[in-house]
């Protein structure tokens, strides 16, 4: 059986200010859920800071990172399998943020 896939958006300040919400906007439509939703597939949500704020707009995507997303490009980003593995870290949930958007 397959994992279902997570995504998350950084909701760190510096990503906030490199288009995060409209990632999340255009993420909700693209895979047709709202932001906390999931389906059989995927689930979508916020992450905290990632700690990569100079390469944001930042999206986990299981145990990879995507660098410098945009609304126009993240979901073919996605669906290609793109990311950095950083399957050493753990992703930040967005109520311990502790990072601080270094």
């Amino acid at each position: 059986m397959q994992e279902k896939k997570k995504i998350r958006v950084c909701n760190g300040k510096n990503c906030l200010r490199r288009g995060a919400e409209r990632i999340m906007e255009n993420l909700k439509k693209e895979f047709k859920l709202e932001e906390g939703g999931e389906n059989k597939d995927l689930s979508l949500g916020y992450c905290g800071c990632t700690g990569y704020c100079e390469k944001g707009a930042n999206v986990w995507v299981d145990k990879k990172i995507i660098h410098a997303a945009t609304p126009g490009n993240i979901a073919e980003r996605i669906k290609r399998g793109e990311g950095i593995d950083k399957s050493d870290i753990e992703e930040v949930p967005v109520e311990d943020a502790f990072l601080g958007d270094m």
